[in-house]
């Protein structure tokens, strides 16, 4: 492995011949076997854990910038300083993360976990932590090919009373319960979750919007949901495709109307939804808005995404 160079002087460089994968955790590179938060870390003790996921195409990270400043919003939002937190080069050490991955894994792309706590109880100096995940090539492959199966989950999503919806946490008890309601359905199946006055929000993987039968593209209202990256750039093209967007408070009764669902997230771009609670969905017309925003996305990330994981998945 090509030795990566330090990205600030007191941090030690990624090392040579490691045969296990490293993490970058506090300014040191340590072996994923090592690199756990303290008991006494505000992550473990309370859950107060910020997450930000990339993903390269073609082995460049997509959207660096847009996903920092999400993850500058969550660490500032929770009262830790963005100038301690990221008091170190976190571009060069998110590329080195990538190269040294790409060199390992024989998938040509990668994705990246950044992770943010407060710190030790006691103790000024906040938690860092970035290292490497492989994508689940599988999983995305039979997104694509036969669309995701959704259930609407009895869980509901954490409101804006409770903590910022912008804020990207790891503190996703709701999350894990709705996904084992989902799970019935099988492995790649999908959960949506209501808030508390029963309008769609998001899936734990996802952000979700439907298609109505004129076409137009119905999101739920932005302060409901995560600010996704994905799910902006999506409508994004949409717009540059002259299709209608509209941000409403989505009931269950009309999001059961929809003639497409589609999902957005960092990992798997745009795919959409098979079914919905049992009721089957337009997916492969290749009329569709999906089919529309796929093309679109495979030109924005310049490759074909879609085949990609198909090839790796199979």
């Amino acid at each position: 492995m090509t030795q990566l160079m330090s990205a600030r002087p007191h941090m030690t460089p990624y090392r040579q011949h490691s045969t296990e994968e490293l993490a970058y955790v506090n300014g040191r590179w340590r072996p994923m076997s090592e690199a756990a938060l303290p008991l006494d870390d505000w992550g473990v003790l309370q859950g107060v854990m910020l997450v930000e996921r990339l993903r390269t195409y073609g082995g460049s990270i997509f959207q660096f910038d847009r996903h920092m400043g999400r993850l500058r919003d969550s660490v500032e939002a929770v009262g830790i300083s963005w100038s301690q937190w990221c008091d170190f080069d976190i571009r060069s050490v998110c590329e080195q993360a990538v190269a040294a991955a790409l060199e390992r894994s024989q998938s040509p792309d990668i994705g990246v976990v950044i992770l943010a706590t407060p710190g030790r109880v006691g103790e000024k100096r906040p938690t860092q932590i970035i290292h490497t995940t492989e994508l689940p090539w599988k999983k995305l492959a039979s997104w694509y090919t036969q669309g995701q199966d959704l259930i609407t989950a009895t869980i509901r999503n954490v409101p804006g009373e409770c903590w910022p919806v912008h804020i990207k946490t790891r503190s996703r008890l709701h999350y894990y319960l709705a996904d084992q309601q989902a799970a019935k359905l099988g492995p790649n199946a999908g959960a949506v979750m209501l808030g508390l006055n029963g309008q769609v929000t998001e899936t734990s993987f996802a952000n979700v919007f439907m298609v109505d039968r004129d076409r137009r593209i119905i999101a739920p209202e932005r302060d409901e949901v995560l600010p996704g990256i994905s799910l902006e750039i999506a409508l994004e093209a949409a717009r540059q495709l002259g299709i209608s967007i509209s941000f409403e408070e989505i009931s269950k009764s009309r999001f059961d109307t929809a003639t497409e669902i589609l999902l957005t997230g960092t990992n798997g771009g745009i795919w959409g939804a098979r079914s919905l609670d049992g009721r089957t969905l337009n997916l492969h017309s290749e009329t569709s808005v999906l089919a529309q925003l796929r093309a679109a996305w495979c030109e924005i990330v310049g490759m074909d995404y879609v085949q990609q994981a198909v090839s790796l998945g199979h």
